[in-house]
């Protein structure tokens, strides 16, 4: 198996002396599994430390175990996924070659082919996310512009979502829908919610003005605005019975 190559001892932060010793018992008991998680959060923590090389070098690890026990499962697939943005990241911040966005590219795909093969709870739209981003930079822009749909719809798809989204904005959801039939004061009390919203992240503002002058097409009002905001505007289209 391949070693990856790591800082000395004395440079080690406790949570990765932690997963490096896990990792001991773990490769000791022959628990292929357990080695591939503590490889994953090595790699993480790697990562976020700003050495993408080691990064790589423990995902990869990673994914040779999961050959041995599991391949295919939910867990490789996760492994296959933080590899592929991790490429992509790298060539995004031009630190490493557009050449590498083939083996991002190659990695996204196994780990939505895994993920097809499980349910909509998986995430498979982080799967899209990537492969958008990654068409991206390779110039496709209808492959991204049909990843980043999918992306939305699966999102969409998944009630655990769909729950959330209603618990936190439920009321401004119907209050949006309600405001449809013309009602100014309360298109004008909304604008105010909207304008913190944006603050805050969430980008209806646009999608819910064009609502209200008569636009339906979901996918054309929410091109350009992330999977959550974009499921806020579904909501919204569902209320008034109309997508």
């Amino acid at each position: 198996m391949k070693k990856v190559s790591i800082l000395p001892p004395d440079s080690l932060s406790p949570n990765v002396c932690c997963y490096r010793e896990s990792l001991t018992i773990y490769e000791q008991l022959g628990d292929a599994a357990g080695a591939a998680k503590s490889c994953n959060h090595l790699a993480i923590v790697a990562k976020d430390t700003g050495r993408p090389s080691e990064a790589e070098g423990w995902y990869k690890r990673a994914l040779e175990l999961d050959e041995q026990v599991h391949p295919g499962s939910p867990s490789n697939a996760t492994h296959l996924n933080n590899l592929a943005k991790l490429l992509k990241n790298e060539v995004q911040a031009g630190r490493a070659d557009r050449a590498r966005l083939n083996e991002a590219r190659s990695y996204a795909e196994r780990a939505l082919a895994v993920d097809e093969t499980i349910d909509v709870s998986s995430e498979i739209w982080k799967d899209f996310q990537i492969l958008a981003g990654i068409a991206d930079l390779e110039d496709r822009t209808e492959d991204a512009r049909n990843y980043r749909r999918r992306e939305r719809e699966v999102f969409a798809a998944f009630e655990g979502n769909r729950y959330h989204i209603d618990r936190q904005h439920g009321q401004l959801i119907a209050a949006i829908a309600t405001a449809v039939k013309g009602d100014m004061q309360a298109r004008k009390a909304i604008e105010a919610a909207l304008l913190e919203l944006e603050a805050k992240g969430w980008h209806i503002a646009d999608a819910t003005r064009r609502i209200w002058a008569d636009e339906r097409d979901w996918h054309a009002l929410v091109e350009g605005i992330d999977r959550n905001s974009a499921l806020l505007v579904l909501r919204v289209l569902e209320e008034i019975g109309e997508e």
